[in-house]
């Protein structure tokens, strides 16, 4: 049966090393222009910047990034495309944003004094890439435009939904992206996004008229749908992660006869389906691919990750969605996997 294969990553949160400087601006414009609801809400505004602080804070290890490139590269045989689902850059500041893109377009990054090399940046891998914006890509002390100025390369922001078609010999597949983003935030919100109207109808728009042209397709966002249900992927406590709204967006996926989903946000990896009237979705959330957290009450523990996922196409549809996932092992300070076995199993 024919099939796509694609390296899913996510939540990369790459920080220029001014980082601190641009957190301390974020930070202080949410308050700032948000104190009567903090106030109301909460009352604890020291509380409030304390959490901010420890979740902007979560930044890419410098090691895992390092790894993740080498894996890249080593395993590129094995995979015909690059997807990222959002938060490429910690915030969306231009600093952090331009900083992130050097990870596309250079061999080389800057942690804090150090120079580190990387094995081969994205765009020298030779792979389509297909990204969406997430919410730390549009926190900004502006108006969180930083990315779609950079990245236009990559991301065209005109509507906020983006089509790429992926061809392989005789197998086409289209990923169709939506931004969700808020279109500001608060302290509040700031790990939240919402089911626009305008753009859903643009992407159910773009979705038709790939499948009137007999083209497979599958969604990509960047916020899991119900990631606040516990028993999916769990919150974290005093700033929520919720896509508001979300079914909207899985009942007309299944409506459009859309029935994968890919995404990320909530660092942890999850496979889960989504039930609707109309029939079942399934979501794929991709866990962070550089960052480590070792969990307390703000932040689950998570580690980076990488996902291999092998796309069956039967007769202008998606058949069966496999995944493998790369994991990172801390001891090691890499991904660990037996190449061999991998190559058995994902090379063409």
């Amino acid at each position: 049966m024919p099939r796509y294969r694609i390296l899913h990553i996510s939540d990369l949160h790459i920080a220029s090393p001014g980082n601190r400087a641009s957190l301390k601006k974020i930070i202080a414009y949410l308050i700032k222009n948000n104190h009567e609801i903090i106030a109301k809400q909460i009352g604890n505004i020291h509380k409030v910047i304390a959490k901010l602080i420890k979740i902007l804070y979560e930044i890419y290890d410098k090691d895992a990034l390092m790894a993740l490139t080498s894996t890249m590269h080593d395993l590129r045989e094995c995979y015909d495309a690059i997807l990222i689902s959002g938060d490429i850059a910690n915030t969306g500041t231009p600093e952090d944003i331009d900083y992130a893109l050097t990870l596309f377009q250079k061999d080389h990054i800057r942690y804090m004094d150090e120079c580190l090399p990387i094995t081969y940046s994205f765009d020298k891998l030779d792979k389509d890439i297909v990204l969406v914006p997430g919410n730390h890509d549009r926190l900004s002390n502006t108006n969180g435009t930083a990315f779609d100025h950079y990245f236009k390369g990559y991301w065209n922001n005109t509507e906020k939904v983006n089509a790429r078609l992926l061809e392989n010999a005789d197998i086409k597949l289209a990923i169709i992206c939506a931004d969700f983003s808020l279109n500001s935030y608060n302290p509040l919100t700031i790990g939240n996004g919402r089911v626009h109207d305008d753009v859903l109808n643009k992407l159910v728009e773009k979705t038709l008229e790939l499948s009137s042209d007999g083209i497979a397709s599958l969604w990509m966002i960047h916020f899991a749908p119900n990631c606040e249900h516990p028993a999916y992927l769990g919150t974290r406590q005093g700033i929520p992660l919720k896509l508001v709204d979300y079914k909207k967006l899985t009942d007309a996926a299944a409506k459009a006869n859309i029935k994968h989903i890919f995404c990320g946000h909530t660092h942890k990896s999850k496979e889960y389906t989504e039930a609707t009237d109309y029939g079942d979705v399934k979501i794929y959330c991709a866990g962070t691919s550089t960052c480590i957290t070792k969990g307390d009450i703000l932040r689950a523990k998570c580690k980076p990750i990488i996902h291999l996922r092998n796309i069956s196409i039967n007769n202008h549809q998606i058949d069966e969605i496999q995944s493998e996932d790369i994991l990172w092992y801390d001891k090691e300070k890499r991904f660990v996997y037996d190449k061999n076995k991998v190559e058995i199993n994902w090379k063409q």
